[in-house]
């Protein structure tokens, strides 16, 4: 069964009072109280309920703080890199010294406020990590595949998103901001990105930003036009969720039992 979308804006409700007081009450909770970053999550809740079509999409997704933005990652960067509390993450190639490496999508952006991540910067051969002051953002670089030119395994994924999750929480991070990471060029199935980022959400108890917007062509996704990736993307992260949070439940169960 095909997805369609007759908008090529993706229409999503807008928060109820509950929801915005979730996402205030979980940031304050984490201590993540940024005076920058948190004037930006008011406002695209502002806009948003505004009902502009030009205002940035949100959801917020079941019952975990996971919120899709329907936004250029150079707007979200300029809006968030001045809190110490979150950190941003995206995709490379171990080859950085190839003038093609971080050539492309989101690394261009991150390539451009915050450079390359230099060899000292690299954690180990899945991860780096970049900060420019101690003050603001911090920038994980998830290595997935050896040299650009080539498409990341499913298990070097995983290991790469497994050692995000455990120096994002030993740094005490609260908020992550990521694309969707490796989904549009380096064609990682939507639905393991799903598992990972819900995985990485419930382990850490970060807020997260999945960032994205309409890029040429369409074949970054899949063939299917922009609003419809959005949509299957927000399917795939709740279905991944609510089957978490049935396991937490079974083994609640046999806890008790």
């Amino acid at each position: 069964e095909s997805l369609s979308l007759e908008d090529s804006v993706v229409e999503v409700e807008p928060l109820t009072v509950t929801e915005q007081q979730k996402v205030e009450i979980t940031s304050s909770e984490n201590g993540a109280v940024c005076s920058a970053s948190d004037s930006s999550e008011r406002k695209l809740r502002e806009d948003r309920a505004s009902g502009s079509h030009n205002s940035v999409g949100t959801t917020l997704l079941t019952s975990q703080s996971i919120i899709l933005l329907n936004e250029d990652m150079e707007d979200v960067v300029q809006k968030f890199r001045g809190c110490k509390y979150t950190a941003f993450a995206h995709c490379i190639s171990a080859d950085t010294s190839s003038e093609k490496n971080m050539s492309a999508g989101v690394a261009v952006v991150f390539k451009h406020h915050f450079g390359k991540p230099h060899h000292s910067e690299f954690l180990n051969k899945y991860l780096a990590y970049q900060t420019t002051r101690q003050e603001e953002a911090g920038v994980y670089s998830l290595v997935t595949k050896a040299k650009y030119s080539h498409k990341p395994t499913s298990e070097h994924y995983c290991k790469a998103f497994k050692h995000l999750m455990c120096d994002f929480k030993e740094r005490g991070f609260k908020r992550l901001i990521c694309s969707p990471m490796g989904c549009i060029r380096d064609r990682i199935p939507v639905e393991l990105f799903a598992s990972e980022i819900v995985n990485f959400q419930r382990w850490t108890g970060a807020i997260v930003y999945i960032v994205t917007h309409d890029e040429q062509p369409k074949r970054l996704y899949g063939g299917l036009p922009h609003s419809d990736f959005f949509y299957y993307l927000n399917h795939q992260i709740k279905v991944h969720d609510s089957l978490m949070l049935k396991l937490d439940l079974t083994n609640l169960k046999e806890i008790i039992m």
